[in-house]
């Protein structure tokens, strides 16, 4: 029984002494105004981190529900006055919860909960790429007022593991207890990133900044989440994943981290990159689609960031530009970037009921800057890239004019260059372009420049009576078409009552060199042909020269109806019609016959040839024929010509005034006719 007593007494005179001293430590909690060391708290900050330091006010509560807690509102820290003269990092307020129990029962530190509200962090990269980060802790010997010296009544630093104390050459040795951290969340933080190594320097504001990270450790990874908002008016980014803390080397890793964002939520005007994209990409409206980062890997220490590994994928974007009729839909990519290539595996996209994909390679940018890309088109139409309300009314029926086809394309580029202007005037590349039924609605092509041709009255009508049968239904005019016409098959060009120019073959190969992409292209259809070249720049300005050229039997027979016709024939039999040149912006192409030119070379060969046959008369000399049309009728021989099989060519003697007069003609002549 007496032991019994004596045991009872010990307990309850412990758990005395221990609720005494809970008490003598709330008061003292209580009672102790931390605000008193405030000044002393801001003199060892600054002489740590090399800044100015401020905080408007420090507290220490506790509860025994709630445990301690200490609070600190208004904290800033200046920046490095070699990068600006913001605030480095600005807080509204800091809440830092410990379990006290934990201290006393497990020598553990363990902090419950870290709360930030309202931080701002201004990262700075200057010109020679240092980070003003990678600044902070070191030694300041400027005129900001911290001594390189540490201060006599400093506090010395915590060590991770022991501080060893000498007194008569023994040692107490200070255990640190483990500390622990269960969570920390940021509520409305901003991050403001200025890259002034670029030309002109980037801003990226992360706004509406929400962290959450549980379970702190400084020995294995830990799971974190982040919602922002970038560009946007609401949050449009989303990124979880693991942070793994490497003290002894300094470094933290960022690993299975996955990123998420909805393009359609970006604002474009309010990028700032957003001028450069209108103008070079002439971008309208915004932007849609879901970009997707499954799969990112970042390590950074000291020197800021040390290497990056993305993986990406786009899904479902879409986006319209001025440059192109219709809008690009069903964007979809792959992509991996690290911290010196950019690989597009695959990029493609839905436009006019066609497809347009790609794929590139941009290795080592921001120094060399190598880029590569290949670009394919397939089955793009051009009834849908243009519409008919934009069209010109170019033939009598005031219908507009009409295109039809699909549009195959290659092209492959590459170039180099340390800065992007240097890589622009680097870069070249080839491809070729093939238009697979290809059509004309509305117009008759053939028709339309002979109608042009108004120095000839009644060309037009003069053609058409001695063409042969499969060329008549093409000339001929919805107004003049018989009934016999107009129930011709849709072979017929103009037998349905309205015209139309069947394009056999369109092909046009590019190259791009000097900021601008030089081609020739090719049109071929029944009858006729156009060949075409010149070179657009990147301000969409282009040179442009075309010609049209009647086909040998075609134009044979047009001869024989207008000899006129004859003085534009070019060695190969072909009638050559050239049209004006164009210089000026692409979407104001105009091409017409150069019918000036046209009509100086007929007038000009008609006047020679009437000159010389009056002279001919004259002089009594017999005169050849100037055209085909003037040759003499069938069964007889035409100088020049072959005779008929089994008869030999008869010699004939030319005068010698007339090789004269026809070399008199040709000098004077030569100069003023067009090549």
């Amino acid at each position: 029984m007496i032991v019994m007593k004596i045991f009872k007494t010990i307990i309850f005179s412990s758990l005395g002494l221990i609720l005494i001293g809970a008490i003598v430590l709330a008061v003292f909690i209580a009672t102790f105004d931390i605000s008193h060391y405030k000044p002393r708290i801001i003199q060892e900050l600054s002489s740590a981190l090399s800044r100015e330091v401020h905080i408007d006010q420090l507290r220490l509560d506790f509860k025994f529900d709630k445990g301690l807690t200490i609070s600190v509102k208004g904290l800033s820290i200046s920046d490095d006055p070699a990068f600006s003269r913001d605030k480095i990092l600005a807080v509204d307020a800091i809440y830092l919860n410990t379990d006290i129990l934990a201290l006393i029962f497990h020598r553990q530190i363990a902090i419950a909960r870290i709360e930030i509200s309202g931080p701002h962090v201004h990262l700075v990269r200057n010109k020679d790429g240092l980070l003003n980060v990678q600044t902070l802790f070191g030694r300041n010997t400027g005129d900001n007022g911290i001594r390189e010296s540490p201060r006599e009544n400093s506090i010395p630093a915590v060590v991770p593991t022991t501080t060893a104390a000498h007194t008569n050459e023994t040692k107490d040795t200070i255990v640190i207890p483990p500390m622990l951290i269960r969570a920390v969340r940021v509520e409305n933080g901003a991050l403001t990133f200025v890259d002034e190594s670029l030309e002109p320097s980037l801003t990226v504001p992360l706004q509406q900044i929400d962290f959450q990270a549980t379970r702190l450790s400084l020995e294995k990874p830990f799971p974190f989440e982040v919602k922002a908002r970038l560009w946007a008016d609401q949050q449009n980014i989303m990124v979880n994943g693991e942070i793994a803390l490497d003290i002894k080397n300094n470094r933290v890793n960022l690993q299975k981290v996955r990123l998420e964002t909805d393009l359609s939520l970006l604002r474009l005007r309010t990028m700032p990159f957003y001028g450069v994209l209108k103008e070079q990409l002439l971008l309208e409206g915004d932007i849609d689609g879901k970009l997707v980062l499954p799969d990112i890997a970042l390590r950074a220490d000291h020197n800021g960031l040390a290497a990056f590994s993305v993986n990406g994928e786009l899904t479902g974007g879409r986006i319209s530009s001025e440059l192109l009729k219709k809008p690009l839909e069903d964007i979809h990519g792959r992509f991996h970037a690290d911290e010196s290539n950019i690989a597009i595996n695959e990029l493609a996209a839905a436009y006019a009921s066609g497809t347009i994909s790609g794929q590139g390679r941009w290795s080592d940018y921001g120094r060399s800057n190598m880029l590569m890309f290949d670009l394919k088109v397939d089955g793009v139409q051009l009834g849908e890239l243009i519409p008919r309300a934009s069209m010109p009314v170019l033939s009598d029926t005031g219908k507009p004019l009409g295109v039809e086809g699909g549009i195959s394309a290659v092209f492959d580029a590459e170039g180099h260059g340390a800065q992007i202007p240097e890589l622009r005037e680097a870069l070249q590349g080839d491809g070729s372009v093939e238009i697979r039924g290809g059509k004309l609605l509305n117009i008759n092509l053939l028709r339309f420049v002979l109608e042009k041709l108004s120095f000839i009255p009644d060309i037009v009508q003069k053609v058409e009576a001695n063409l042969p049968q499969r060329y008549k239904n093409g000339l001929k005019s919805p107004a003049g078409s018989s009934p016999q016409a107009e129930r011709l098959p849709a072979g017929g060009t103009s037998g349905l009552g309205e015209e139309e120019t069947v394009l056999e073959r369109v092909v046009l190969t590019a190259k791009f060199k000097d900021q601008a992409l030089f081609f020739n292209g090719e049109v071929q259809a029944d009858g006729f042909a156009i060949t075409a070249s010149g070179n657009l720049d990147l301000d969409q300005t282009i040179a442009l020269a075309a010609d049209f050229f009647i086909q040998e039997d075609l134009a044979a027979s047009m001869i024989a109806s207008v000899p006129e016709l004859s003085y534009l024939s070019d060695t190969s039999g072909r009638i050559h019609i050239p049209f004006k040149p164009y210089h000026g912006k692409f979407q104001n192409i105009v091409l017409y016959p150069d019918v000036e030119e046209l009509a100086k070379k007929v007038l000009q060969n008609r006047g020679k040839e009437e000159l010389k046959r009056a002279i001919f008369r004259a002089l009594d000399i017999e005169e050849t024929p100037a055209n085909p049309s003037q040759r003499e009728p069938a069964g007889q021989q035409t100088p020049g010509e072959a005779p008929p099989q089994g008869e030999e060519t008869p010699q004939k003697e030319t005068k010698p005034e007339k090789i004269l007069i026809d070399g008199i003609f040709d000098a004077i002549f030569k100069g003023k006719e067009t090549p």
